[in-house]
């Protein structure tokens, strides 16, 4: 995964008085619009919730702030490393659109983007990830999140014959 300009430039001028947010937005068939977390600690009628824009030059939309754990995904020499998702207190918030994606045949995706506070125009995003093995408890849920055409491959897919890889007959 590459760093976008903004972010590369920002890591390497080593902004001390700068901050990272991290979200995360859900989007399913069954939701009518998505949902959209940061992950901070809430402070009731304090800090409940705070705007981004989710696409480059885009109006600002509202994201709930809920605390979430997330590890990245990865290329490990065994294949591809997954990346998993903790979301903390979610009993009002998640748990019934979970239900819901349940019954649908759709997959829930899942997109995560840092901002950082000096640019919030250019943030780093990781697209196309779909939950799936969630566990879900009265405190939290977490899943595994991958990509779709990953999870599809194989290699190799092929049969090797004479007709097809010629040089194989001088074996």
């Amino acid at each position: 995964m590459t760093l976008s300009a903004a972010l590369a430039r920002s890591w390497a001028s080593a902004d001390v008085d700068g901050d990272v947010w991290e979200t995360i937005q859900f989007d399913n068939a069954v939701l009518i619009e998505p949902l959209r977390f940061l992950n901070a600690v809430p402070v009731k009628d304090v800090f409940e919730s705070k705007s981004f824009p989710v696409e480059p030059g885009g109006p600002l939309v509202p994201f709930q702030v809920i605390p979430f754990s997330w590890t990245r995904p990865s290329h490990e020499e065994d294949g591809p490393g997954q990346a998993r998702l903790r979301v903390s207190n979610i009993s009002g918030h998640l748990r019934e659109p979970l239900e819901l994606a349940v019954t649908s045949d759709q997959p829930f995706l899942v997109t995560y983007r840092e901002y950082h506070s000096k640019d919030l125009s250019n943030p780093d995003v990781w697209t196309g990830l779909r939950l799936k093995r969630v566990s879900v408890n009265p405190f939290s849920a977490s899943g595994e999140l991958t990509y779709f055409e990953i999870a599809l491959k194989a290699f190799p897919r092929k049969t090797y014959d004479l007709q097809t890889y010629k040089a194989l007959h001088v074996l």
